[in-house]
C-alpha cells in the first residue's frame, strides 16, 4: 500500500493504468494500490470472462428488484437500515435461480410468482414490528380493484404497545402502505423492470392520527386503494409501520429517523 504525497503536487482518484487512487473514509489521504482483476476491456471482451459477464448480468437483475421493493415501501424509508437491504438481495438471488426457463445470464427475477416470501420482512434489525405492536392486525385485501383494509386494534403502553426505552417521542402513529413493483424482463440485450422512471407508482399510504404515548390508540381502520386499474404481471407490496414523532403544530409532528419500525404486511402477485 502507498500514499500521495500532497506536497508533490500529484493528486487524483481513480484508476491509471493497473493503480487505483481512492481516499480512505474519515481519511483525506489518498491511498493507491495496483489495481486487482482484469479491466473492464477485458471483462466485457474475453471469452474466458464469458461466465463473469453472465454473472454479473444477473446480480445486476437482483439488484434492480432489491431497489424497486426498497422504493415500494418509500413510506418507511426512514425506518430502514442496512440489514434490510442485505437481506433483500439474496432473496432475490434465490427466486432467479427459481427461473429454469431462461438461460443462464439472462435469468428473471419473477417476483410475482413468489411474492409471499417478502411477507414478513421486517426493515430494521434492533426493532421488529411485532415486538413492539403486541397484538394481531386483521387484514383484508382485495385485488380488483386493489384495496388493502387493515384494522388495528386499540394500543396501550402499559399493556400491547411496547416502546423501546430509547424511544423518547411522546407521540406516534401507525402508517399503511401499498407499493409496486414490476416483474424483470431481458431485451435487446439487457435487463429491465416492466416499468420504470416516469411510469414507476409511488406508494400510496394511509396513517392515524398522532398520538400520545401516555394516551395510546383508540383502534381503527387504515384503507389504502390503489388509484389505478390493477396491473398484470408486477407484485404489491403491503407495508405497515409504527413511527414515532415530534409534535410540531395542533395535530401534527415530525417524524423522527429510526425511531420506530415497519415490516412488508403482505405481498401478492397480479
Amino acid at each position: 500500500m502507498a500514499f500521495l504525497d500532497p506536497s508533490g503536487g500529484l493528486r487524483f482518484t481513480g484508476r491509471v493504468g493497473n493503480l487505483v487512487a481512492y481516499k480512505r473514509k474519515g481519511s483525506d489521504k489518498i491511498v493507491v494500490r495496483r489495481a486487482a482483476g482484469p479491466s473492464k476491456k477485458q471483462h466485457d471482451t474475453l471469452p474466458s470472462m464469458a461466465a463473469n459477464r453472465r454473472n454479473t448480468a444477473e446480480f445486476g437483475a437482483v439488484s434492480m428488484v432489491q431497489k424497486a421493493i426498497r422504493e415500494s415501501l418509500f413510506h418507511f424509508r426512514h425506518l430502514a437500515d442496512a440489514h434490510f437491504s442485505n437481506g433483500l438481495t439474496p432473496l432475490c438471488k434465490r427466486i432467479q435461480k427459481a427461473d429454469a426457463v431462461s438461460a443462464w445470464g439472462e435469468r428473471l427475477v419473477p417476483l410475482s410468482r413468489h411474492a409471499s416470501m417478502l411477507q414478513g420482512i421486517n426493515l430494521q434489525e434492533a426493532h421488529t414490528f411485532d415486538t413492539v405492536v403486541r397484538s394481531p392486525l386483521d387484514i383484508h385485501v382485495e385485488v380488483e380493484p386493489v384495496q388493502v383494509i387493515v384494522t388495528v386494534p386499540r394500543l396501550r403502553a402499559d399493556l400491547n404497545l411496547d416502546l423501546p426505552l430509547e424511544w423518547q417521542q411522546p407521540v406516534f402513529r401507525i402508517t399503511l402502505s401499498v407499493g409496486i413493483v414490476g416483474e424483470t424482463v431481458f431485451r435487446d440485450g439487457q435487463y429491465a423492470l416492466s416499468f420504470s422512471g416516469v411510469d414507476r407508482k409511488l406508494p400510496v399510504a394511509a396513517s392515524t392520527e398522532w398520538c400520545k404515548v401516555q394516551d395510546g390508540y383508540k383502534g381503527g381502520e387504515l384503507k389504502v386503494t390503489w388509484p389505478d386499474k390493477a396491473l398484470k404481471g408486477v407484485t404489491y407490496v403491503v407495508g405497515i409501520g409504527l413511527e414515532m414523532g415530534i409534535p410540531f403544530t395542533a395535530g401534527t409532528a415530525d417524524q423522527v429517523k429510526g425511531a420506530g419500525v415497519a415490516k412488508i404486511l403482505t405481498a401478492f402477485g397480479h
